[in-house]
């Protein structure tokens, strides 16, 4: 699978996208402690859909992602 890091903290936690699934579409991730985990196994599901990459990280874990609409559009959390 393709996978982009974006951002990496200071405690080594890396975020990103990845083609993590059979329909080719990009899901965000983090990737800690040598495990790499698709980070909509770890929110609530949303009406928008899946969360497509994790941008950043910060020092307490907060991430900045977005997610693809049915519409294509895209949408930050």
């Amino acid at each position: 699978a393709d996978s982009y890091a974006y951002a990496i903290n200071n405690l080594d936690q890396i975020v990103g996208s990845s083609y993590m699934n059979s329909q080719g579409l990009t899901h965000g991730f983090i990737y800690e402690g040598g495990v790499m985990k698709d980070i909509n196994d770890l929110t609530q599901p949303n009406s928008y859909g899946p969360i497509s990459a994790c941008k950043d990280i910060n020092d307490v874990g907060q991430i900045i992602c977005s997610r693809r609409s049915n519409n294509g559009f895209y949408r930050a959390e």
